[in-house]
């Protein structure tokens, strides 16, 4: 699990609008006419990107505060702190699902706009469809990877309070012989896939012959139990919703594969673009350290054969005999 959260803390974030804008193949003196006009839908759609983005990422972070809270929760040993741990995570748990439903409404209005702006122009290569389609892209591929971590943790809530549930049912049976073996691990087990689990009626055979101080055990017991039960339907639950969220995104995400590798492929060729041109720069510096080199070196003999001149001319010797000496020698 902390693998998964230092994976998505690792991952880039898209956070520029103008992604490989040059491979987009815009013709921008043929739409020098609409530069106002895209220039004033960039500064909006950012806006709205921007939101979703900083959505996700919150999103992101209440899932690492709620790992966090169940690991105290699973150490706490006094029992007015788990119930006081719990109650924060039950509310977390709250909002988390609250953010991911608007999450969810807002990438779903950002696609359905979409629609609308291609149909409305009819040119699905124009600058602003295009660069909606990308942007929605990164931001859908962000969503499923904050959406696959918070199914993962909700997993691993269900699998720790069933084994918890089935140890408390296990220590109030125990008495009849009904909690031994793996037939009743196997019936609760289809108990709670099938939502039919009832813990008073595993624990209700018990009780007749007790003491009253039995008894009391018991039912502490038995409100353990169903705690742990209904934590167990709230966690079902959160469940089926996202896996409706993942068949809702399911067709939209493989619309988009390949508008996906086209992204990262752009992105990754600007990179080498980049690497290739910071190498020419260093190349070009090296040549025209050169240059200057040579260039001072001619304005320095240029320089010497005018003092030489200047100094003959001035000793009175025929300028045409000196350099003819000169040049027997």
């Amino acid at each position: 699990m902390i693998d998964r959260f230092n994976d998505l803390a690792r991952r880039p974030h898209y956070s520029n609008l103008n992604v490989e804008m040059e491979d987009q193949n815009i013709d921008h003196s043929a739409h020098s006419g609409d530069t106002k006009e895209l220039g004033k839908f960039m500064e909006e759609y950012y806006n709205e990107v921007q939101e979703i983005r900083e959505n996700i990422q919150k999103t992101e972070t209440k899932l690492g505060e709620l790992q966090k809270l169940y690991n105290q929760y699973l150490s706490a040993i006094i029992a007015e702190e788990q119930r006081t741990l719990k109650q924060r995570q039950k509310m977390l748990i709250e909002e988390t699902g609250r953010s991911v439903q608007k999450i969810q409404t807002d990438l779903r209005n950002m696609h359905d706009r979409t629609q609308q702006i291609e149909h409305e122009e009819g040119n699905a290569n124009s600058p602003a469809v295009r660069i909606r389609k990308q942007q929605h892209a990164l931001l859908t591929k962000d969503f499923i990877s904050v959406l696959n971590l918070y199914q993962d943790l909700q997993q691993q809530f269900k699998s720790n309070y069933k084994n918890r549930l089935k140890r408390i049912l296990k220590i109030v049976n125990s008495s009849s012989g009904n909690s031994n073996g793996e037939d009743f691990d196997r019936t609760v087990d289809e108990m709670v896939e099938k939502n039919t689990l009832n813990p008073s009626d595993l624990i209700q055979q018990s009780m007749d012959g007790l003491t009253s101080s039995q008894s009391a055990t018991l039912d502490a017991y038995y409100n353990e139990a169903t705690e742990t039960h209904d934590d167990l339907k709230q966690i079902e639950y959160s469940l089926r919703q996202l896996h409706q969220m993942f068949m809702d995104f399911a067709l939209l995400v493989e619309q988009q594969d390949e508008l996906m590798d086209n992204i990262e492929y752009n992105v990754a060729s600007t990179v080498e673009y980049v690497e290739k041109g910071i190498k020419d720069i260093k190349n070009a510096r090296k040549n025209q350290g050169r240059s200057r080199k040579c260039i001072v070196v001619t304005i320095i003999i240029i320089v010497i054969f005018t003092v030489i001149i200047a100094i003959l001319l001035a000793v009175g010797i025929p300028l045409g005999l000196s350099l003819s000496g000169l040049i027997k020698r």
